[in-house]
Order: structure tokens, then sequence, then C-alpha cells
């Protein structure tokens, strides 16, 4: 079942997002350490306003356990959503870098290794783009260049790759459905 992440459940969500996100968590959170960078983006999931707050996440669940979760939201409004993050990392000399257009975003999906294979990704992929058309707009995502994998399901799913960025020293394709 997917339903909406709750304020208390930061650190599970966090740490699950977290794998997706690979080194991101670093540049997000203005951290170097790895639990450092998890308290930091626990305390952005638990406020509003912010490209990680608890309103932005669903999780999919069976049987009272998390084993996915999504964060997506509206691409129009990431200025808007990044000011918090960029508030800790501008005395860095740092700032989020604008991932999305105006698209509706698919920011980050994981789902635990345990529940891999069952169809979970796909039916979150279908849970943003539902979002996404609700609201009128394409479903935009980024995938590393070399993670041949989740690329390979995005294509079946629909997505085209649109153009090429490199964020943070890697190489993402920018693909919409």
């Amino acid at each position: 079942m997917i339903r909406k992440a709750k304020k208390e459940e930061a650190r599970k969500v966090i740490i699950l997002l977290a794998k997706a996100m690979d080194d991101m968590i670093y540049h997000l959170s203005g951290c170097n350490d790895y639990d450092q960078a998890i308290n930091t983006l626990c305390k952005f999931y638990e406020k509003e306003n912010n490209r990680l707050s608890y309103k932005n996440i669903y999780i999919y669940e069976l049987n009272k356990e998390i084993l996915a979760a999504l964060c997506c939201y509206d691409g129009a409004l990431a200025d808007e959503l990044d000011k918090p993050l960029n508030e800790i990392l501008n005395p860095l000399n740092k700032k989020v870098l604008k991932e999305c257009e105006n698209e509706f975003y698919l920011d980050s999906i994981s789902v635990e290794e345990k529940a891999r294979g069952r169809g979970i990704a796909k039916e979150l992929i279908g849970y943003a783009y539902k979002k996404a058309l609700e609201k009128n707009k394409k479903l935009s995502l980024i995938v590393e260049e070399h993670n041949k994998k989740a690329k390979s399901l995005y294509e079946k799913m629909g997505f085209k790759t649109i153009k090429v960025k490199t964020l943070y020293g890697h190489i993402y394709n920018y693909m919409e459905k």
C-alpha cells in the first residue's frame, strides 16, 4: 500500500532514501560524515516546505513495514523548496544544484533490498506519474549515466532521455515521461 509519509518516520525513511541518493546526501546536508548527513537530512524531513519534507514523500508499506520510499514534488517549486537547504549550505560556499525544470519531479526512490523484484518501484513510479498528470505536468527524473539497470527500468516505463546534466561531478540522464 502506498501512503503519505509520517513525520515520526524520519530516520527510517531518510536512511532508505539515502541509499538512492548515494553521495548526494553530503551535498544536500553540507556534512562529510554519514551519520551527520543523515541527522541533518532527518531535521529537514521533519519540517515542511523543503524538498525532503515528509510532505513530499510517499511510503510503500506492507504488513506495517516500510519497504520503499518515494520523494517527488512540483519542479516549479524547486527553488523555493531548496531555500532551507541553501541556508545551511551558503556559509560553506555551497548550494543545491537544480536538478529539475518545471515538470513534476521524481527526486528519489528506494526499495529495501529484501523487497526488490516485486514491482514496488514500478508501482511507486506509476504513483508519481499519476501525481504529475493531476498537475497537468510531465514526470521527470535524473539517473546516473552508469546506472544501466535503473535507466532500463525508466525506459521500459516510457521515459525518454531529454538531455544530459552534470551535477556534483556526476553525469546524469535527465528523463521525462
